[in-house]
């Protein structure tokens, strides 16, 4: 009685210790002291999303342990207390096998012999995160005219900075985007959305007429640097490879940038900023006289760069009602167009039986700053690394001059970089720009953005146009919810 006794007592140790072992391996309460490294760890981010993380390190004291977020730069490991909040639970690292057999028969005349061989192969695979670029992305509305009007269009749409990981709006003065509690990625409750104010002075009033407004908006250094300096107080664009600042009226698409940041070679330096325009431009209002044979000359404003030329275009149209009215009062065969130097339509002239010539052009400037045929950042797209918004939040101060508030806020930031030992990098494909002797047309070519497009109804057409382009890769945030990297 007494060895069936012991050989019970001995058993049931077994027993204990094989229980041991297996909630050693496969823990049923989240107990995050036994976590091992290279094991799977659910965790809310210091930016409150839900986020597939592995152990990396262990501290000495085994208080803490080190994660690596998935599908995210080294440069977002962190240490965590084993005993944070934060810690939701342990996730399972998924190992698949796979076995084959193969029959092998031999036969001869006179005897027959079948014999059976079974090869065992196996093979692991261990869940591996797909690669991911990560965007912080801000732009800054009017409250007053239809950039608001924009962004809340983007919103209810999840376009634009919307469809970037996170964003922040910033206005001249707070007002609602969403009409009522809506859903934001990385938000389990719905909740109000609302502009950020940043006291800017975008109003018409103090400037004279819509000559004036243009010129003050082109002036918007000061404006945007308030943008630029809460985008570093806010601090979440540290949790993101790349700060994106778009335009209120650019059409931007982040999964295609992100496609393309994806696959960018990488520079041995890691603050880098993309010039994003074909050009270093000067805004201005160009002021063209053109003549005519009878009447005074026609006198015109034309938004645009100082690089800009125009000319009276050498073939007669005959599509418009006025080139029609031309050509049914024997006028001539249409009406003479005057065109930039990139063929876009500027105004009409008189009709072809009259003569027309461009007879001066004079430039208007408020922009104190200079031009450059060289490739520069535009306004409308500026993507820039993680790195250089850091050294501008350590530094920026440096940038400061007297006549910072003359110039644009797009060159201002370039020349701010390149004195913090900013790379500039190419990335005038990503933008068409009519700024940047481009144009977005119709938004079917696979750019990244589209600018300016200054009307709610235009700006679904030219996304309905881009996302039919299946020719053009993106990379979306959803992603991150598959747990392995297959294709």
């Amino acid at each position: 009685a007494r060895h069936s006794r012991g050989v019970e007592v001995v058993a049931l140790r077994e027993a204990h210790a094989d229980d041991e072992a297996e909630d050693h391996q496969h823990p049923k309460s989240p107990n995050f002291a036994i976590a091992e490294v290279g094991w799977k760890v659910k965790v809310e981010s210091q930016t409150g999303h839900k986020r597939d993380t592995t152990v990396i390190e262990r501290d000495e004291q085994k208080r803490n342990f080190k994660i690596h977020y998935d599908g995210f730069p080294d440069a977002y490991d962190e240490w965590v207390p084993m005993d944070s909040t934060r810690l939701i639970e342990f996730l399972p690292t998924t190992t698949s096998t796979t076995s084959t057999k193969t029959e092998t028969t031999s036969t001869s005349s006179t005897l027959t012999t079948t014999s059976l061989t079974i090869t065992t192969s196996t093979s692991s695979s261990t869940t591996t995160p797909r690669k991911y670029v990560s965007l912080f992305c801000f732009t800054m509305a009017r409250t007053d005219n239809y950039e608001i009007e924009l962004i809340r269009l983007q919103l209810a749409k999840v376009i634009g900075v919307f469809d970037c990981d996170e964003q922040i709006v910033f206005s001249d003065r707070e007002t609602w985007i969403s009409a009522g509690p809506t859903f934001l990625k990385g938000k389990d409750e719905p909740i109000m959305i609302s502009t950020f104010n940043v006291k800017a002075n975008l109003t018409d009033a103090a400037v004279g007429g819509e000559s004036g407004a243009r010129q003050a908006a082109w002036l918007n250094a000061g404006d945007y640097v308030k943008c630029w300096q809460q985008v570093v107080f806010d601090g979440r664009f540290r949790f993101h490879e790349w700060t994106v600042k778009v335009d209120p009226d650019t059409v931007f698409l982040p999964g295609r940038l992100r496609g393309r940041l994806m696959n960018r070679p990488q520079s041995a330096n890691p603050a880098v900023f993309l010039k994003t325009c074909r050009t270093t431009p000067r805004k201005c209002i160009n002021i063209l006289t053109v003549s005519r044979q009878y009447g005074d000359p026609i006198e015109l404003q034309v938004v645009g760069a100082s690089t800009d030329t125009f000319a009276v275009s050498s073939t007669c149209s005959t599509t418009s009602e006025a080139g029609q009215r031309c050509i049914n009062n024997n006028w001539g065969r249409g009406i003479h167009v005057i065109v930039n130097q990139n063929g876009k339509f500027i105004a009409e002239a008189s009709c072809c039986s009259e003569a027309n010539e461009v007879q001066s052009l004079t430039h208007k400037c408020a922009q104190q700053q200079f031009e450059s045929k060289d490739p520069g950042m535009s306004g409308a797209l500026e993507v820039v690394s993680t790195e250089a918004v850091q050294r501008y939040s350590d530094n920026g101060h440096r940038c400061k001059a007297d006549a910072y508030l003359d110039m644009g806020e797009d060159f201002f930031m370039q020349e701010c970089f390149k004195l913090l030992g900013c790379e500039g990098s190419s990335g005038e494909q990503l933008l068409q720009d009519e700024f940047c002797e481009g144009e977005p047309g119709e938004c079917k070519g696979s750019e990244v953005a589209f600018h300016p497009v200054k009307s709610p109804e235009k700006q679904i057409e030219c996304y309905a146009n881009a996302f039919m382009n299946l020719k053009v890769p993106e990379l979306h945030s959803d992603l991150l919810a598959l747990s392995s990297a297959d294709g």
